[in-house]
């Protein structure tokens, strides 16, 4: 597929130069592919099989929630979504859940679908600790990057893999630490793989998972709840916490919610951080919420941007290295395209080429691959289209798709790349 994409490249007439980098994209993707075979080698795997009580309204209730006229209500004074999380009052907490609904700090509510690593969010906050229910902070601090991918789950994208990489400094010393988590289930078996090291945020090879002493503090370390089968990334000293429970590949998804959620201890100091690219938007009087993102982005563009396109757009460019378990060259091209493509060009892109992820008929027609590789490739293909104003290439999207025999699964009822005339007059 790689020797066919560069000579598809070189046919179409994109022109040397971007032929040279497209060709020096896709072999930085092999070594990038060949990196990760060598450090999945060295992991952990834990399995859980826990059943967390009866079915309540077609799920069963997370920790500290309970079935209230069949739905999931988490318990007073905990606060959250009863199906999938509970915290404390003064927790704030970002899930990304199902099939992938984002709820951001903010509460603001956005469904995305999650075919590359993207950046969930950045968290600055003070060491602290939790005495007779009262917070106390103290001097030293935390910087916290969660990082996150998703996986197929037949016609859509379920969060699959986190991420976390964790600076803390106090008066004994700079630690760090990183953790790579990610996994699957079949008929409520839950399989996760654990990778970890030391080095500064997570540079370098993943190896056996780590577990990290800080002075006066405890550790950091991942737990399992063989309950509700959940990786728990406990970082008590730093008053977050982030979890992963993965999907369900053969019975239904949504009885165990897969996915993700990160909460924060506001008396701990928290302080947003790369609010531009991280998909958790912060909460009201923290930082620009997504509805304000993407007004701010309407403007750059003259265009009126959603707050779905704006989340998009989020994922595509945030500045993150596609390296995950399951990544390939073509998640690499493709988030290359879109950062080097014109901001007037590429918001059009985004909502013309990315029917081929969002609509489930679409996705299970064009790919039945479990990487999604073959819809990676096309959505690329697609952007490059659009970004380089390729006329031929663009026609070869549109006939690619036709003798797929997936043209009747497009959406009749939006604007993308197969109702274009591939004349494009920027």
């Amino acid at each position: 597929m790689l020797a066919s994409k560069i000579s598809q490249q070189n046919m179409l007439g994109a022109g040397g130069s971007h032929f040279d980098s497209r060709r020096e994209m896709l072999l930085a993707g092999l070594i990038v592919v060949l990196s990760l075979l060598i450090s999945n080698v060295i992991a952990r795997q834990t399995i859980t099989n826990g059943v967390p009580g009866p079915p309540c309204g077609g799920h069963r209730c997370a920790p500290g929630a309970r079935c209230v006229n069949n739905k999931c209500v988490c318990q007073s004074p905990k606060q959250g979504i009863g199906s999938f999380v509970c915290v404390q009052p003064d927790e704030m907490f970002c899930a990304i859940f199902n099939d992938p609904m984002v709820r951001s700090f903010g509460a603001e509510h956005v469904h995305v679908p999650l075919g590359m690593k993207f950046f969930a969010a950045h968290v600055l906050s003070n060491t602290c600790k939790r005495k007779n229910s009262k917070v106390v902070k103290s001097d030293g601090s935390c910087d916290v990057r969660v990082y996150a991918w998703g996986g197929r789950r037949r016609g859509k994208t379920f969060l699959k893999g986190i991420e976390v990489k964790i600076m803390v400094t106090t008066d004994t010393g700079l630690y760090h630490h990183a953790t790579r988590i990610y996994g699957e289930a079949r008929y409520g078996a839950y399989k996760f793989t654990e990778e970890g090291n030391t080095f500064a945020f997570g540079s370098g090879l993943y190896g056996w998972p780590v577990q990290t002493q800080i002075p006066d503090y405890g550790y950091i370390r991942t737990e399992y709840d063989n309950v509700y089968n959940i990786a728990i990334l406990n970082v008590e000293l730093c008053g977050i916490v982030v979890a992963l429970r993965p999907a369900e590949l053969e019975e239904d998804p949504l009885l165990l919610p897969s996915g993700m959620f990160i909460s924060v201890t506001q008396p701990c100091g928290i302080k947003y951080l790369s609010i531009e690219q991280s998909l958790c938007s912060p909460p009201p009087g923290d930082g620009p919420s997504l509805e304000d993102q993407a007004a701010e982005l309407s403007a750059r563009v003259g265009t009126r941007v959603s707050i779905k396109t704006m989340a998009l757009y989020k994922v595509i460019t945030s500045d993150v290295t596609q390296n995950f378990p399951g990544a390939s060259p073509f998640h690499i091209m493709m988030s290359e395209t879109a950062k080097t493509c014109d901001l007037e060009i590429l918001i059009p892109a985004l909502e013309q080429c990315g029917f081929i992820l969002q609509h489930p008929k679409m996705f299970n027609c064009i790919d039945t691959t479990t990487d999604m590789q073959k819809a990676v490739y096309m959505i690329d293909e697609c952007f490059f289209a659009y970004c380089e104003s390729n006329s031929a290439l663009c026609k070869e999207v549109q006939i690619n798709i036709r003798t797929s025999g997936c043209a009747d699964k497009v959406p009749t009822h939006e604007r993308t790349i197969m109702n274009h005339t591939c004349d494009f007059d920027y």
